[in-house]
């Protein structure tokens, strides 16, 4: 029950229920009878051990029956499929909220169209194919995501991660057919799992992705990204695109850099940054579309003053195919499939992770609910469906998002009429981006790259946790070093292994009476408590496993066999209270009990109440 809990209130339910009985349990220790102290604590004992263990077996099939009962349930009803704008169109809808939604559509919508020509070049793509993921996708998520302001489509880090993973299968530049139906079957088999695990109820599972690990993960995607656009910045092709080989050729071959490509970039990525502090500044309500005032200020330049032309020689996005995206479906096999595999599962992890983050984040802001799992549903139906128009795989984009909730988008009705805009664009406008200079799209996407760099949050966990920071340094490293893929598993199990390493060695309290009370409280929290005479009492803030079996019986020796000098003896008093100054004074046989000399241990108590689980 509540023998020796701190007062930050942990496990505070059991301690109220059972507070009476301990205090009076350990109260006995001091009585001059022996045997009826013994009798006593023995039954205390026993209470606590059979109405633990009846509770355990209760709350194991309450969680058996509950979460296998609602999977299969899921599974067998089907109830995760839901339509919400339908429902507030029918209930609430008004033409204020009409309105609104219109301006937050065409405003995106102004937005996308150079987002999404970017966006598909840096995953290896004809650019057309970043306005079919701005189109039929945004069809899909509208009628069925929870968030009234989610903005999807493209984006960054889905598109390198999908370069990522098939760009090893199929080079982009040696075989572009089969490079590009293995990204459509990516975006199929992003939507199959992503549905696949909503009706299974599994999104508990993006757990495993701490916060360190996305940090350390998006910071690295930052230069990979940078890193793959540099080519178009430059005007210029490297041999090797990994971080080290790109960055080395380009200084050896800096005669070969197109200047003028440069340059326009350049002035592309200080032109954006001038119009958004404008935006932030004077045009809060209706700001200033930054990206497409580039697109047309770029292109006309180029074609009035001839840059496409020798001895300029800037590289164009040339023809871009006129029409609506069609039905087809890619081709599948077996091969191609278990290729895919790894890169799924992480494409579709990535993916999920974004958007519920945004969702969530703009959900509390604005005071309105949403459902996780729907949103899966969503995600998947709008991949799924997408890959079946040539979308490759979408995910929400923090921007957009910010942008419609910015202008005063209501619903998923500005979904809607974005997606209109752009297959307005489609079906009249696409001839008018043949002389718009691939220099200006990557700095677009150099621009966009800046919300992922967070180095602040590494400097915190430097300072608050080194452990957390050793997870943000592997999957930093890891990921530059190899890839998105391979970063991210590397990641999870550097995360998961320090996780393990801090379970094997857990904090084990020395214990100590209140004076005036029948509380216990750890003597290194609470200076003025005193051990009782010849009883040492711990207490382990963890459950026992193999991992961490020999740590707590070395602690356990160390409090009752004087002299005895071990790791864990030197350890366990101040582990995890180390910003409280530790606490020295029981280990290797001393106590805090004013006698100044050794302890005469006759009894060593165990508060196990922390104790969840033995194996």
């Amino acid at each position: 029950g509540g023998l020796g809990h701190d007062e930050e209130g942990r496990f505070g339910g059991l301690q109220d229920e059972d507070e009476d009985e301990d205090d009076e349990a350990l109260g006995l220790l001091g009585d001059n009878t022996k045997s009826r102290r013994v009798t006593e604590l023995d039954l205390a004992k026993r209470y606590k051990r059979n109405s633990r263990a009846s509770t355990n077996l209760m709350s194991v099939g309450r969680w058996c029956s509950g979460h296998v009962g609602g999977m299969l349930g899921s599974v067998g009803q089907c109830r995760c499929v839901q339509f919400p704008m339908l429902t507030e169109v029918r209930e609430s809808y008004t033409r204020s909220k009409l309105k609104s939604d219109v301006i937050a559509g065409v405003t995106v919508g102004i937005m996308l169209v150079p987002q999404g020509l970017s966006y598909a070049m840096l995953a290896e793509l004809p650019p057309i194919y970043g306005l079919y993921a701005g189109s039929v996708p945004l069809l899909a998520y509208a009628f069925l995501g929870t968030s009234r302001h989610m903005a999807v489509g493209p984006f960054a880090l889905i598109s390198l991660a999908v370069a990522e993973t098939v760009n090893p299968i199929y080079d982009s530049q040696l075989k572009p057919e089969e490079y590009i139906n293995a990204v459509l079957v990516l975006s199929m088999m992003v939507g199959l799992f992503q549905l696949g695990m909503a009706v299974m109820r599994l999104g508990i599972i993006t757990s495993f992705l701490s916060d360190s690990v996305m940090s350390g993960f998006t910071n690295a995607a930052a230069i990979l990204v940078s890193t793959s656009q540099l080519k178009h910045l430059v005007g210029m092709d490297f041999p090797d695109s990994d971080v080290l080989p790109t960055y080395y050729h380009l200084v050896t071959h800096l005669s070969e850099v197109n200047v003028t490509s440069f340059i326009m970039g350049s002035l592309g990525v200080v032109m954006l940054w001038g119009v958004k502090k404008l935006n932030t500044k004077y045009c809060k309500s209706v700001p200033i579309p930054e990206q497409l005032l580039l697109v047309v200020v770029a292109t006309g330049v180029t074609v009035a003053f001839g840059f496409h032309e020798s001895p300029f020689n800037i590289s164009l996005v040339g023809d871009v195919p006129q029409g609506l995206p069609s039905f087809k479906l890619p081709s599948v096999s077996y091969e191609l499939v278990r290729s895919l595999m790894k890169g799924t599962a992480v494409v579709s992890l990535l993916s999920y992770i974004i958007s519920i983050s945004m969702v969530k984040i703009f959900a509390m802001k604005y005071e309105y609910s949403v459902n996780s799992n729907q949103e899966l549903v969503a995600l998947g139906a709008a991949n799924l469906i997408g890959s079946l128009f040539g979308a490759y795989p979408s995910s929400g984009s923090l921007s957009r998002t910010a942008l419609v909730a910015a202008v005063g988008g209501e619903t998923q009705v500005h979904g809607l009429v974005t997606a209109g805009v752009i297959l307005v664009v489609l079906w009249f406008a696409t001839s008018t981006f043949y002389y718009l200079p691939k220099c200006v799209l990557a700095s677009i996407v150099f621009m966009a790259i800046k919300n992922l760099v967070d180095l602040e949050e590494a400097k915190e966990l430097w300072r608050v946790s080194k452990p957390d920071f050793a997870v943000w340094l592997a999957s930093f490293l890891s990921t530059v070093v190899y890839g998105t893929e391979t970063g991210m598993v590397y990641g999870v199990g550097f995360s998961i292994a320090v996780t393990v390493l801090r379970n094997s060695r857990p904090n084990v309290a020395v214990l100590g009476k209140l004076p005036g009370s029948h509380l216990y409280r750890n003597i290194a929290n609470y200076p003025e408590a005193r051990e009782v005479p010849g009883v040492t009492i711990l207490r382990i803030d963890a459950e026992i496993n193999f991992t961490n079996k020999d740590f707590i019986e070395e602690c356990l020796r160390s409090a009752i066999e004087p002299g005895t000098d071990s790791d864990a003896a030197s350890e366990y008093g101040s582990n995890g209270d180390e910003e409280e100054g530790g606490n020295n004074g029981s280990i290797n046989g001393y106590g805090d009990s004013g006698s100044g000399g050794r302890r005469r241990v006759h009894t060593l108590l165990l508060d196990a109440a922390a104790v969840s689980n033995c194996d």
